[in-house]
C-alpha cells in the first residue's frame, strides 16, 4: 500500500498519507517520522506543517504564510492548548476559525479527535477540556455549521477513543514512558511506535472517510 499517496507534483508537499497532507502538532510529527519523513532543518522540530508544540492559532498563521498546501488534508491539533490550560470555549472558537480557513483552501478536510496525554490526564482541568473537546468534535454537524454545498468536503475520524479505557483512563502502553529524574528521557506525552501504528491502523480502517 502506498501510504504517502503522492506523485511528482505533490511529494514536495509533506508529510503525506493516503493522498492527504498531515497538519498538526507533535502527534502528527511523530506519525510523519514513522512514515519515513526526515525532520526539517529548523527549530522547533517540524516536518512541513506538523510542528512540535504547535497551537491551533499557530497553525492558522503558518497556513496564511504558506503558498501551497495539498487539496486534501488530515488535521489533528489541540493538545498543546489543553496542556497550557486554555479554556474549552476559546479552543473551540480558534478551531472553528481554523476549519473555516482550511475549507477556503482545500477540497477535503479530515478532522481527527485529539489523542490525550497519560502524563496530564490526572489533572481535572486537562481531563475535562480534552475529553470535552473531542466529544464536541464528534457531536458537531459540520455540514450545517460550515454551510457546505458540496458533499463529502469534511469528515471526522475518532482516533482518541482507541487510547482510552472504559474509565476514561489512558492506555499507557501506547505512549513513551516518562522519567522525571532524567531530563533527556521522553516526556510521557508522545505516542510510541505501537501507538503510532494504532493511529495509522485506525485511519486505514476509516479510509472510506478519506475520499
Amino acid at each position: 500500500m502506498n501510504l504517502h499517496g503522492g506523485n511528482s507534483l505533490t511529494m514536495a508537499i509533506r508529510p503525506m498519507i493516503f493522498g492527504h497532507q498531515l497538519l498538526g502538532d507533535s502527534h502528527m510529527l511523530n506519525v510523519a517520522e514513522m512514515l519515513g519523513y526526515q525532520l526539517d532543518w529548523i527549530q522547533p522540530d517540524s516536518i512541513g506543517l506538523c510542528i512540535s508544540g504547535q497551537t491551533i492559532i499557530g497553525l492558522r498563521r503558518r497556513l496564511q504564510n504558506t503558498l501551497e498546501i495539498n487539496e486534501k488534508v488530515i488535521l489533528m491539533i489541540g493538545n498543546n492548548e489543553f496542556q497550557r490550560g486554555l479554556d474549552q470555549e476559546t479552543i473551540k472558537m480558534n478551531f472553528l476559525h481554523l476549519v473555516e480557513y482550511l475549507l477556503g483552501r482545500v477540497r477535503k478536510l479530515v478532522i481527527l479527535t485529539t489523542v490525550p496525554s497519560p502524563e496530564m490526564i490526572d489533572g481535572e482541568a486537562y481531563r475535562i477540556t480534552s475529553m470535552g473537546f473531542n466529544r464536541w468534535i464528534l457531536s458537531v454537524n459540520w455540514w450545517d455549521l460550515m454551510q457546505l454545498s458540496q458533499p463529502g468536503r469534511i469528515a471526522v475520524v475518532d482516533v482518541s477513543s482507541q487510547f482510552v479505557n472504559y474509565h476514561d483512563g489512558i492506555l499507557e502502553e501506547y505512549f513513551q514512558p516518562s522519567n522525571k529524574y532524567n531530563t533527556n528521557a521522553p516526556d510521557g506525552l508522545s505516542l510510541n511506535k505501537y501507538g503510532i501504528q494504532l493511529l495509522l491502523d485506525t485511519l486505514e480502517k476509516n479510509s472510506h472517510s478519506l475520499y
